[in-house]
């Protein structure tokens, strides 16, 4: 009996099973004219939201700070050894 007999056997029993008709399109239609659900849509821009976004933007900034500060220090990596002999020069 090798690994792939138990897969080969539900493999078959699954192609033996005939499809369930589902329509779910009526309730989706009648769904979508219901004014309840229209409020709900409308009232999406919930104050909550517009703070989370407040907090995401503010956080991304931070690390955009840190990030950028990095990106330098990894473009010119001997700068700071460098830059005490500018003021010995001048």
């Amino acid at each position: 009996m090798t690994e792939m007999d138990p897969f080969l056997k539900l493999a078959a029993a699954a192609r033996r099973e005939s499809v369930p008709t589902i329509d779910v399109s009526e309730r989706v239609l009648t769904s979508l004219r219901d004014p309840a659900v229209a409020a709900r849509v409308a009232s999406s821009s919930d104050p909550a939201y517009y703070l989370f976004a407040l907090v995401a933007v503010s956080s991304a900034a931070v690390v955009l700070l840190f990030a950028w500060q990095s990106f330098e220090s990894l473009r010119e990596p001997l700068t700071p050894l460098v830059e005490p002999l500018y003021l010995v020069i001048r």
